[in-house]
C-alpha cells in the first residue's frame, strides 16, 4: 500500500503507521498499537487513517457501546477496523477524499442503510425491523439514531429522549 492523503494530512500505510492522534480512536486502537500494526484486508485503511481526518467521530465512537472491544459483536472488536466495519473499506476514500468511495449512511437507500445496522443488531426488537411500519415507510436506523452524535444517554438517539424522538414524526400521538 502506498501513502494515503486525507485533507492535506499524510497518513502512512499499515507498514509505517503514524502515532495515534490524541485518543481519536478507542480501546481497539490501543490494542492494535500494543500488538503492532494489524494486517488489514485489501482496500482497508485502518482506524488511524480514518481518525486523521475524522477525529471527532473517532472520539465519539470510543465513548459509545460501539467502541467497546470487549463485546465481540461491536465494530471495535476487529482491531484497527472499527470505522470500516460499518462504513466499508476506506483506502480509496482516504486516498482521494471522494465521499462516494465510503458508505455514508445518510446517502444510502434506506433498506441498504438498515441492512448494515441489522448485520449486528439482529436480536430482540431489532430482529423485527424488516417489514415493520417504519421500514415500510422507508425510514432507517439513522432516522432516529446517531452513532457519532447521540443526544440521549441510552440508545444513541438523535434527541434527548425516546419521546422527543417519536415526536419528530408522531406529534399528535405524543401530545395525547
Amino acid at each position: 500500500m502506498g501513502a494515503l492523503i486525507c485533507a492535506g494530512a499524510l497518513a502512512s500505510s499499515a507498514s509505517a503507521r503514524p502515532a495515534q492522534s490524541s485518543a481519536a480512536t478507542n480501546a481497539v486502537a490501543s490494542l492494535a498499537v500494543a500488538q503492532g500494526p494489524a494486517s488489514l484486508p485489501h482496500g482497508y485503511a485502518g482506524d488511524d487513517t480514518c481518525a486523521a481526518c475524522h477525529e471527532p467521530e473517532g472520539k465519539s465512537l470510543g465513548k459509545s457501546l460501539h467502541g467497546k472491544a470487549q463485546n465481540p459483536r461491536t465494530p471495535s472488536a476487529k482491531p484497527n477496523q472499527s470505522c470500516e466495519t460499518c462504513h466499508g473499506p476506506g483506502q480509496e476514500h482516504a486516498e482521494t477524499g471522494d465521499k462516494t468511495k465510503i458508505r455514508v449512511f445518510t446517502a444510502l437507500a434506506p433498506r441498504e442503510s438498515s441492512a448494515i445496522c441489522l448485520g449486528c443488531h439482529n436480536r430482540g426488537s431489532h430482529a423485527m425491523w424488516n417489514g415493520s411500519m417504519h421500514d415500510a415507510r422507508n425510514l432507517t436506523c439513522v432516522t432516529c439514531h446517531s452513532v457519532h452524535s447521540p443526544k440521549s444517554p441510552a440508545a444513541q438517539l438523535k434527541t434527548a429522549s425516546p419521546i422527543e424522538t417519536c415526536a419528530v414524526c408522531h406529534r399528535a400521538e405524543v401530545a395525547k
